[in-house]
């Protein structure tokens, strides 16, 4: 009895050819097991627990891909395609070449470079001979590309981290996930999809951009009045009256051009004791130009009344 190739449609020249090329994928990743495993061993330094994490996440995946590929070549070609000692010569090849490098990532870099040139070699050779299947087509395709993410993840693990930001702040791997830890080994952030985004997180927050200095400018928003007085503050305006303005022109030189002082007055927000005298500031004083609905009668027709400056002026606030 011959063995009956299950999935593959093909010559003997042409199941050659393609046993061949697979062959060569098998043997690299079967290295890349060896090579990725040792290196969860070998990690050391202040990174160690996060890259012993990043190496074992990547050998465990390596080892799926091993299975799955050899299954289908068994499934191909027959049991003599997946032998041991054929195999282990080329992986022999492809450990020693990668050994020449002593950075654990940059050995898996160029690992990853290796795979890639045997996966598309593989994928146009067996299009070539017209052997290609859509299962096969399918697992190249889906390799390769979960591959480009092992590059990625080496190539981030190689990005430095400012010193002040290192200095605070680690990033690891668990359970296939980042997290942040603090200097003090308190989880800060957790559930990030990926090395960089630790990394980022860890630019974003390890030194404190200017703009987020502690300034005395949220007391302004405790009341009413002081927001108020803060709004004036902020419109550069010499008066929210126009007369005022004008006067100032008559009685000393200033320096912003007339014409321009007067529109900053009239763009200009009233001051406290003039929201007092709005509808509804008997009742609510200043407290009348946000609220929005209320049960007395008499404020609620106020509310009405101020109901376009009011939403205008949160629109304001918000876009700002």
């Amino acid at each position: 009895m011959t063995e009956k190739n299950a999935y593959l449609d093909a010559t003997p020249a042409q199941a050659a050819t393609a046993e061949k090329l697979l062959r060569n994928i098998l043997s690299v990743l079967r290295a890349q097991y060896f090579s990725y495993q040792t290196s969860h061993w070998q990690v050391k330094g202040s990174s160690f627990y996060g890259n012993h994490l990043l190496f074992q996440r990547l050998y465990e995946s390596v080892q799926d891909q091993v299975d799955q590929l050899a299954e289908k070549m068994v499934g191909y070609f027959g049991t003599e395609a997946v032998s041991l000692v054929p195999q282990m010569k080329s992986v022999y090849v492809y450990c020693a070449r990668w050994s020449q490098v002593d950075c654990n990532h940059k050995r898996g870099i160029l690992s990853e470079e290796d795979l890639q040139f045997a996966v598309k070699s593989a994928y146009d050779g067996i299009k070539a001979v017209g052997a290609m299947t859509l299962g096969l087509d399918d697992w190249l395709m889906a390799t390769a590309n979960a591959h480009e993410e092992n590059t990625y993840l080496l190539q981030q693990a190689l990005a430095p981290i400012p010193k002040s930001a290192g200095e605070k702040y680690k990033a690891e791997m668990a359970h296939h996930s980042w997290i942040v830890r603090d200097s003090k080994g308190k989880v800060v952030a957790e559930g990030l999809k990926d090395v960089h985004a630790a990394r980022q997180w860890i630019k974003d927050h390890g030194k404190k951009k200017a703009s987020e200095a502690p300034t005395a400018e949220g007391d302004f928003y405790d009341s009413p009045d002081k927001k108020n007085v803060l709004e004036f503050a902020q419109s550069g305006a010499i008066s929210n009256s126009v007369e005022v303005t004008e006067k100032a022109y008559e009685e000393d030189q200033m320096s912003t051009p007339e014409p321009v002082a007067i529109a900053d007055a009239e763009k200009a927000p009233p001051l406290p004791v003039e929201v007092a005298k709005e509808p509804g500031g008997a009742e609510l004083s200043t407290l009348n130009r946000y609220v929005i609905e209320s049960q007395d009668p008499k404020v609620d027709k106020a509310i009405k009344i101020n109901e376009k400056d009011r939403m205008a002026r949160l629109l304001r606030e918000y876009d700002a």
